[in-house]
């Protein structure tokens, strides 16, 4: 599986409505608190055997599904 793909479904488990998440949602908007961002950046650290330099994640708030997707690329080694 992509690591898109598996972002894309560990976001849409915190989601109030995974089937109406787009790529370039915010996590907030879509109903991921603060606490929760945390608990999907652990999961996508898990799931991929990464760990995500804390300089990179920059604020939650801001933080969207892209940029959790161009993340996990870049430290699995799969930039486009």
């Amino acid at each position: 599986m992509s690591v898109k793909k598996e972002i894309i479904g560990i976001v849409s488990k915190y989601a109030f409505d995974p089937e109406e998440i787009e790529i370039d949602d915010r996590l907030i908007d879509i109903g991921i608190s603060s606490l929760s961002v945390v608990e999907v950046i652990i999961e996508i650290e898990n799931l991929l055997d990464i760990t995500f330099d804390d300089s990179d994640l920059g604020s939650a708030n801001e933080m969207t599904i892209l940029d959790l997707i161009r993340l996990g690329e870049k430290y699995k080694g799969c930039e486009k």
